[in-house]
Order: structure tokens, then sequence, then C-alpha cells
């Protein structure tokens, strides 16, 4: 995690070295950052899910636990996305539900991982667009 966090608000492919103390599927592609927000912010992602077994992407904290739990939603899938008409997909991270599709909450986390996988892409994937936001005021 301290390595993510070197690089905030990005998600790139995993260091070679990293990945091999992990022990990861060697069918599949792992992508991390660390989103660091400042109150009012979110993050717009874009991805280009290529054809593909299975891919994912899902908040955690710092600890590398996920977030997801039965009041809240922090990860997505190939199965679960709704890709935009170009197929690639849209996935805003908040803790404010902005009545987007493919919103990850973060439960009120400003900093955690986020980590991307694709499984059995055939070719190596392109780091996805990150962006940080303004998020409106709420009420």
């Amino acid at each position: 995690t301290n390595d993510f966090k070197q690089r905030p608000n990005t998600i790139s492919e995993i260091k070679p070295e990293l990945l091999g103390m992990a022990k990861g599927d060697p069918n599949c592609q792992y992508n991390y950052g660390y989103f660091d927000l400042q109150a009012g912010q979110g993050l717009r992602i874009t991805l280009k899910p290529p054809e593909c077994e299975y891919w994912n992407i899902q908040l955690a904290n710092h600890w590398l636990e996920s977030l997801d739990n039965p009041e809240a939603i922090a990860s997505i899938n190939n199965a679960s996305a709704i890709s935009n008409s170009d197929g690639s997909v849209t996935v805003i991270v908040s803790e404010q539900d902005l009545g987007e599709k493919n919103w990850l909450d973060t439960q009120s986390h400003q900093r955690g991982v986020i980590a991307l996988r694709w499984v059995g892409a055939g070719q190596k994937q392109s780091d996805p667009i990150v962006e940080v936001l303004a998020l409106p005021a709420s009420n």
C-alpha cells in the first residue's frame, strides 16, 4: 500500500517485484492505485474493458481490506457494470451518491486502495483514465 500511495489518484499496473511477492494468477493483470481525496472530491475512472474472462475494480482500506458490505457497494465487475455506448465503463468513486451508474462508495474514507484486475485479457491493458472531480455541495 505504501508503494501505491506514492502516486495518489492514479491506477497503474503493479510493479513486477510486488506481483511476485503476491503470487497472483499468471493469467491476470493486476493494477492498483490509491485514492486520496479532500472533502468535496471524488474520482471519475474510465475503463476500456477488453474481451476477457472477468474483470473487477474494488475499493479497500489502507490494509487492503475490501470496503464492500451489505449497506454499501465498493466493487463492480464485468457482470454488474453498466457500459457506456462506446463500450467503455465510467466508475465514480465518492462518499456521495451522485445518482451515476457504477458508483463505488468510499464510506467516508478519504484515502484507500483501488484494485483493478483483468483475467484472461490476452494482452496487456493500458492504465485507465482517472480524474479528480469536484462534488456538488450537499444540502
